[in-house]
């Protein structure tokens, strides 16, 4: 409790303009340049409004039954505000609206959420989440997820089912009994919020991608480890079905191009040699189809994709290239009667053999 008096930062709320007026119905008025409280108080009855940065939050009710409403405007406006009269130390870059209604009880808090949008901008990255709504409740530091929604980019992300997350008393680690995504993909496992580190389960019986360019149905169960900055995933994907039409057409581009595109390349690629380690087996119960104007493959893969960490991605298996799958070439249609594609390593040195 000493710890968080130490980061209130009492020089910013003065001067302070305080109004009392007593009675029946106690009166308070509370003005500064960052924020304005006001409240009505009759016995147990609460009833008020604080206004800072761009957001208001306005109370109704008792100590013992409170319901509370925040509108945002601004998010990021608030925050910094809220850093004028509160210390903290890694102030996140988002920026957004949000409308959140909440009843406060003894027993915990039942809230909603709802936002037209928010941004979170980390190391100079953009992330744009929208038409997100959220209801759940918090209680003796288990919280709970009844239904959520949103999208991010063309991906829609949601679930009606209940996702639940236990934190230890003083929020250090979490235990994620199940949260679901989508209504068909769970997460189980723990995770140490102050050491970064956990391990955790993600399954699907059949978990369903698509946007404009594929259309993907899987079958998970992968065991992710996660320490710090390094992530470790294995276990098997199955593709279930799966229909890709984005074109693989070169395009004509010039030198300077090809420069900037392998620097961008290189900034990208180096977290993922350097903390992603892989051990996934990728097999299909159905072929792959791939298809455009002047292609139509049917793929089978069964290949291991091994990576270490600080290393290349290496892949050993074979992928069957099924005997309806063409290629048009020079206004010919050049028909595949038995293909085979084997990786024994490196993944740019495959061995082919199509006919």
């Amino acid at each position: 409790m000493l710890y968080r008096f130490k980061n209130i930062k009492f020089k910013s709320l003065f001067p302070l303009n305080l109004e009392l007026e007593k009675g029946r119905l106690l009166t308070v008025d509370i003005k500064n340049r960052l924020l304005t409280i006001g409240a009505f108080i009759e016995g147990e009855q609460v009833k008020g409004i604080l206004r800072l940065g761009g957001s208001d939050l306005m109370a109704d009710g008792t100590l013992s039954d409170l319901s509370l409403r925040l509108q945002s405007q601004n998010i990021s406006l608030t925050l910094k505000d809220i850093s004028k009269i509160y210390k903290i130390s890694n102030l996140p870059d988002i920026r957004g609206e949000l409308n959140m209604r909440a009843r406060v009880k003894k027993g915990g808090v039942d809230f909603s959420i709802e936002s037209p949008y928010v941004i979170y901008e980390p190391n100079n990255s953009n992330l744009k989440i929208e038409d997100i709504t959220l209801k759940g409740s918090f209680k003796n530091t288990i919280l709970t997820l009844n239904n959520y929604s949103l999208k991010v980019k063309e991906y829609s992300l949601y679930s009606t089912k209940i996702s639940r997350l236990i934190f230890n008393r003083d929020f250090s680690s979490l235990n994620i009994n199940k949260f679901w995504l989508n209504n068909s993909l769970s997460v189980t496992g723990k995770y140490s919020i102050k050491r970064k580190r956990g391990s955790l389960l993600v399954k699907a019986n059949s978990f369903k991608v698509k946007n404009k360019d594929f259309k993907v149905n899987l079958r998970l169960n992968n065991r992710v480890n996660l320490n710090g900055d390094k992530t470790s995933i294995s276990g098997v994907v199955t593709v279930l079905s799966a229909v890709v039409k984005k074109s693989i057409k070169p395009k004509s581009i010039d030198n300077e191009d090809i420069i900037i595109v392998e620097d961008r390349a290189k900034k990208k690629s180096s977290k993922f040699t350097k903390d992603i380690k892989l051990n996934l087996l990728i097999n299909s119960k159905r072929a792959i189809v791939y298809k455009d104007s002047d292609a139509y493959f049917l793929i089978y893969p069964d290949i291991k994709v091994i990576k270490n960490y600080n290393s290349l991605t290496l892949l050993k298996g074979k992928v069957v290239i099924g005997k309806k799958s063409y290629y048009k070439l020079n206004g010919k249609k050049l028909r595949v009667s038995n293909g085979l594609i084997t990786f024994k390593g490196k993944s740019s040195t495959p061995y082919f053999s199509i006919l």
